[in-house]
């Protein structure tokens, strides 16, 4: 799932995927409630990808125990839109934060990220 057409086209020619979806980020959220038990975002959500209020999408479409695991690089880390989404999901007790680390993203390029698993509550 990506709201960019252009990543679907690329994603699409590897053939690995069953399903590819596009989706716009200002519409009705592409998952119903409920769908999944685990989301991913790695590399997804951040400054020119996937904006800051792709966290309560995602959250809002889990169910109770559900898992999100995702990355927030450096960049999104800076800028006070991601990272406090997240916390504010874990102060309302709606998600409890089951794992938070800081490492490499893409080490060529320099660039870290704090990686974290919620639970949602």
């Amino acid at each position: 799932m990506d709201p960019n057409e252009k990543m679907i086209a690329k994603a699409s020619v590897k053939g690995i995927y069953r399903t590819l979806t596009s989706f716009d980020p200002a519409g009705p959220s592409p998952i119903p409630p409920n769908t999944y038990k685990v989301i991913t975002c790695i590399g997804v959500i951040g400054i020119g990808a996937a904006p800051a209020s792709t966290i309560d999408r995602i959250m809002e479409a889990l169910p109770q125990k559900g898992l999100f695991g995702l990355s927030l690089n450096d960049h999104a880390l800076s800028d006070p839109a991601y990272e406090p989404r997240l916390e504010d999901w874990v102060e309302r007790d709606a998600a409890r934060l089951l794992f938070k680390a800081y490492g490499a993203h893409l080490p060529g390029q320099n660039l870290f990220s704090n990686v974290y698993i919620l639970e949602k509550t």
